[in-house]
């Protein structure tokens, strides 16, 4: 198991997370952001438990904030001085179109402002055909850090576990062009154990497709 996702609010509920060697800690749903320092001492914590934290900044398609270019630079710049990478969120435009197959300026922007602050970039991108049409050119984003694939039960529209798996394959494959040491991760969280469905768990057991993979909530670790 590659890492776990940690929301700031719940943090202290995962304990030291001896088992992952990553972790990718977010801010969603906080009513105040913590200050730097703060998030440091956080971080501190992590790295005497051999962990490398990543700060999960999120970019463009978050339904709950109207975020700026500035904003999202901002938070780039001062989270990479005290992490060891950054983990990229809705890298992609909210609302799918024909036309972002060819307008990709502004996601570009994003990962080349990145790249000048770390070179740890972990890119989340959806591990299906459309995602073209939301601004995430696979070809594009695999010059700049590592995709993962996000796997959501409320996202599979009827796909079967061998449609999910064909096309995270090819995700893969394009991941390690250039960075043939990558290893893209897979994504999920507690609804798709909720529902009983198996296509995210099938996923992480195909070592076949994957070998490392991590996961957004804490409980959904405890009952893998």
């Amino acid at each position: 198991m590659k890492g776990l996702w940690v929301n700031w609010n719940y943090k202290e509920e995962s304990g030291s997370y001896p088992t992952f060697n990553e972790v990718y800690l977010n801010f969603s749903w906080c009513k105040k952001i913590p200050d730097i320092k703060e998030i440091s001492q956080y971080i501190t914590k992590c790295r005497n438990n051999f962990h490398k934290v990543y700060i999960t900044v999120t970019c463009f398609a978050d339904l709950d904030t109207k975020r700026t270019m500035l904003d999202i630079k901002q938070d780039i710049k001062v989270y990479s001085k005290v992490a060891d990478g950054i983990s990229l969120d809705y890298i992609r435009y909210k609302n799918m179109s024909l036309s972002n197959l060819f307008n990709t300026d502004r996601i570009i922007e994003v990962l080349e402002y990145t790249k000048q602050h770390t070179n740890r970039i972990k890119i989340a991108v959806f591990p299906f055909y459309n995602s073209f049409m939301y601004g995430q050119n696979y070809f594009q984003l695999q010059k700049y850090g590592t995709l993962q694939p996000m796997l959501y039960a409320q996202d599979m529209f009827g796909r079967t576990t061998y449609q999910t798996q064909k096309w995270t394959r090819w995700i893969i494959r394009i991941s390690n062009l250039l960075f043939p040491k990558s290893e893209p991760c897979l994504q999920g969280w507690n609804e798709p154990l909720k529902n009983n469905n198996r296509t995210m768990i099938d996923l992480i057991y195909d070592k076949k497709l994957v070998n490392n993979y991590s996961v957004f909530r804490w409980n959904t670790y405890k009952k893998l």
